[in-house]
């Protein structure tokens, strides 16, 4: 669910006119979204099992590491709608290590009546322990205990009403307990052609001849799925963000109700950024991927494991063979591969939820029907 944090709790929670207990620079917390999608840990609440605690990587001016307490499901009403979120109530540095130390060890540091670890990165929790030793030395908690007890703890292998799972080190799982996942469709024209999609993994590689309307297409599937509420970054690194093909293209394909869920970008960035803004946007659409900064073909799959929620869609150069230039190995990774022919009629040469039959006239925005011919045939 989407996290939210009203303007009035940062504004308590940073500034010292509100008496603050832990005052700090709104510059600190800058990259908050990304340092709560990437945290050292996250915890129960050690007072109020329905509140989590998340351990972030972001430091303040005197080094203590900014954690977020969040209120789970926080249902908020609007006229005869509702909408439910996850609410931040709290944010500040905390600046007892020996106190993080303890939620580490839960009931094992006998101040504790519950384990609280829920979910924990290693690497970075090891990290933080060694940076950390000395004070959790000189409050005579077992450091060496926290650190196995980070080792051993193997992330989701609790179930829901508490039991312990079975430990799997391969991955496996009974086929029969997978569930069938969740689906969506666009509307319009573009939902029939592009057939259903799932928020897991899911990403879209076009190509197709010089000028046949690449970046037409581009911009309404963003329409689409702006149309189904989905956050919508645009890195449109062919045509300038204030150019007057993007804006006509702006006038002619996206609705005006959804120009507030997209934002755009000409400038380009290399991995790690496109990375940092996966982990803030629903969908991230980007023309065309050779614009971007060093990016190899193999990181377009390393970008969508890891960020499976994200759909990503991009435009790649083609050759006179009708084959992405420098290798098809985005086409092997993506679930959809679109080629959009001289004229603008697109095709989808692969789509793993939908068969591959349906036309698209990039220009006139709908399906195109076949001919009599090809019925009969």
């Amino acid at each position: 669910l989407p996290i939210e944090m009203p303007a009035a709790t940062l504004a308590i929670k940073s500034s010292k006119e509100y008496k603050s207990n832990h005052p700090f620079n709104l510059k600190e917390v800058t990259n908050l979204p990304y340092a709560i999608n990437n945290p050292i840990a996250v915890f129960d609440a050690e007072l109020d099992p329905d509140r989590t605690i998340i351990l972030t990587e972001l430091i303040s001016g005197n080094g203590s590491n900014f954690i977020c307490v969040l209120d789970l499901f926080e249902k908020k009403a609007y006229g005869k709608s509702a909408i439910v979120v996850n609410s931040i109530i709290s944010l500040y540095p905390k600046t007892s290590a020996v106190h993080i130390a303890k939620w580490f060890l839960g009931k094992e540091c006998k101040e504790i009546d519950r384990d609280l670890l829920r979910w924990v990165d290693k690497e970075k929790a090891f990290k933080w322990c060694s940076d950390h030793s000395s004070y959790v030395n000189a409050a005579k908690l077992p450091f060496k205990r926290i650190t196995k007890l980070i080792q051993n703890f193997e992330n989701g292998n609790t179930s829901l009403n508490g039991t312990k799972a079975p430990i799997n080190n391969f991955g496996f799982t009974t086929l029969g307990q997978i569930k069938k996942p969740k689906t969506y469709k666009l509307k319009g024209d573009i939902g029939a052609f592009l057939g259903e999609y799932e928020r897991q993994n899911y990403s879209i590689v076009l190509r197709g001849d010089k000028g046949a309307g690449k970046s037409r297409l581009l911009f309404q599937i963003i329409n689409a799925f702006a149309s189904k509420g989905l956050k919508t970054a645009f890195l449109s690194l062919e045509m300038a963000a204030a150019s007057s093909v993007t804006n006509r293209y702006k006038t002619e394909y996206i609705n005006p109700v959804n120009l507030k869920k997209i934002d755009i970008s000409d400038q380009s960035v290399n991995y790690s950024e496109l990375n940092a803004i996966c982990k803030l946007y629903d969908v991230v659409a980007i023309d065309s991927w050779t614009k971007l900064k060093g990016m190899e073909q193999a990181d377009f799959d390393r970008l969508q494991k890891e960020n499976p929620q994200t759909i990503i869609i991009a435009i790649f150069q083609s050759t006179t063979g009708k084959v992405t230039r420098g290798g098809n190995m985005p086409e092997f990774d993506a679930g959809c591969v679109i080629h959009v022919h001289k004229g603008g009629i697109a095709e989808c040469e692969k789509n793993r939820y939908a068969t591959t039959d349906k036309k698209f006239n990039v220009f006139q925005k709908k399906i195109v029907e076949p001919e009599p011919a090809e019925m009969e045939a």
